[in-house]
């Protein structure tokens, strides 16, 4: 986080007196400030009222979420959109959700996904929050899946009653095919509740693959060793550890072993030329150590084998339309 500048923000009269406040601008997301891509932090939040803060977000064009931080004064009555560990984690596994309900944020491949991972987690309970005009769809989808008894799609949520659902669930999820910044696996992340979510660019900014939560290519076969792997965590969680979540060595090539399994499935020689030299960067090779998580997880295993991965690929381009 970078902190440039402190300014000063200045409310509209309010009876004989007009509000000054003191803030930070922090450019949290990019090593340059951008507009929109910046937070906004109110040193002292007395007085200031939700439309006030709304009012500073749209006339300073901060990002989505504007941290209003009080001084440490019981009486300061600003309305604070603080996330922070607290409270009591649900007694079932729970995953949250959290954004509008519209097709980028795929909601129904969330609902599958979790449809198998209840397979294996009888318990499992899930919250999609949000409000959008797929809501039907999704109550439709939600009801073909047999979940309407434990995914729960409650709309709009406040600010309190999303802080309470962070801090119940055992983990976020987002399904995303884009996003610009992942806030809710922030704000998740700042209730200590890690993230599970799609290796896209604002995904891969907010989540440490492995430490913070688990990224995952929704839609191939690989995410369904991932959900094994997270169900076998659900079952029996443990506070604080780290796993490598990986292919591991058995699932591990160079680029040539690879161009042997590929004509294995095309029976086709790959055409390629090959340069005994480094090319400038590279690095050691390197694979996932799964002795961990396979000592105290034993009954989870890969589920699709680096065989299965490439004949996935050499499958998904004959489909691929001929131009």
């Amino acid at each position: 986080m970078r902190v440039p500048q402190t300014k000063l923000w200045t409310s509209e009269p309010t009876g004989t007196r007009e509000l000054v406040r003191e803030f930070l601008i922090a450019d949290v997301f990019t090593d340059t400030p951008l507009e929109g891509n910046q937070l906004g932090i109110f040193l002292d939040g007395r007085g200031l009222s939700h439309d006030m803060m709304l009012k500073a977000t749209r006339e300073m064009n901060f990002a989505e979420t504007v941290f209003f931080l009080p001084p440490d004064d019981p009486k300061a009555d600003a309305h604070v959109r603080i996330f922070t560990p607290g409270g009591k984690r649900s007694a079932e596994p729970l995953v949250v959700a959290v954004g509008r309900l519209v097709p980028v944020k795929r909601f129904d491949l969330l609902i599958d996904a979790l449809a198998l991972v209840r397979r294996h987690v009888p318990g499992l309970r899930a919250v999609i929050a949000g409000e959008g005009y797929e809501r039907a769809r999704l109550e439709a989808h939600r009801r073909a899946a047999g979940a309407e008894g434990w995914i729960d799609l409650p709309g709009y949520m406040d600010d309190a009653a999303l802080l309470d659902t962070y801090r119940r669930a055992w983990v976020l999820a987002s399904t995303s095919q884009r996003e610009g910044w992942g806030m809710t696996i922030s704000e998740a992340g700042a209730c200590a509740t890690p993230a599970v979510a799609t290796r896209i660019a604002g995904h891969r900014d907010a989540v440490e693959d492995g430490v913070s939560g688990l990224l995952v290519d929704l839609g191939s076969r690989r995410a369904g060793s991932r959900s094994g792997g997270v169900a076998a965590f659900a079952e029996a969680p443990r506070a604080g550890e780290v796993y490598n979540l990986g292919g591991g060595k058995a699932n591990s090539t160079s680029i040539l072993e690879a161009f042997k399994i590929t004509e294995s499935f095309t029976g086709r020689a790959q055409v390629y030329t090959y340069v005994d030299q480094n090319r400038i960067g590279d690095h050691i090779c390197y694979y996932s150590d799964l002795r961990k998580i396979r000592s105290q997880y034993p009954k989870w295993n890969i589920t699709q084998s680096l065989q299965d991965t490439i004949a996935q690929i050499v499958e998904s381009w004959r489909r691929r339309p001929r131009v």
